[in-house]
């Protein structure tokens, strides 16, 4: 029971920060809603660690996770890692910051296909190359950004030879880099 006052406390401290400052580091957390390039709808959650390269622009890792369904018959869980750089505009003491970003990486897809004519399930997975761009604003510690991830790149596993490119809405939080500069 102690530690949650401490947890409390420690939380308010640091969202007292905003945004970030060259050389620390960032941790966050986004989650929201995808919807498949070929239609239908799913969830997306993402972890990404940045660091601060300058006062308006950082490179991090970030490692996502997205289930979705395309149809009645179709659904994938997909799972990218990636390298990306934000850019931030804005960068005076404002608690509002609006920022762009891109990010490459490689993603594996584990897809469930239920045909109609049959009641066998064809499963797949495969891996290929993956990009991202991204728009967004930052709201003190709190984060929006809309997402268009490049999935596209079918492989001989792919089977169906699916399109799976796909738009995302996501809400996140950061924790750490500082105040603005």
């Amino acid at each position: 029971m102690r530690t949650i006052p401490i947890v409390f406390i420690s939380a308010l401290l640091t969202f007292q920060c905003l945004a970030q400052e060259k050389g620390k580091t960032r941790f966050g957390f986004e989650t929201g809603l995808l919807v498949p390039n070929e239609g239908g709808f799913g969830l997306s959650a993402a972890l990404e660690s940045k660091y601060n390269i300058q006062n308006n622009m950082n490179i991090g890792l970030r490692a996502e996770t997205s289930g979705y369904f395309k149809h009645k018959s179709y659904s994938a869980n997909l799972f990218s890692l990636s390298v990306m750089y934000d850019y931030y505009f804005l960068r005076d003491k404002r608690s509002i910051c609006p920022y762009v970003g891109m990010g490459i990486g490689y993603f594996m897809i584990e897809a469930t296909d239920i045909s109609t004519d049959s009641r066998d399930a064809m499963h797949s997975v495969y891996y290929n190359p993956a990009v991202f761009l991204r728009l967004g604003t930052e709201l003190g510690k709190f984060r929006i950004s809309l997402t268009y991830s490049f999935n596209r790149k079918p492989n001989e596993v792919n089977v169906d030879n699916r399109n799976n490119d796909n738009v995302s809405l996501l809400l996140g939080f950061y924790l750490g880099g500082g105040n603005w500069k």
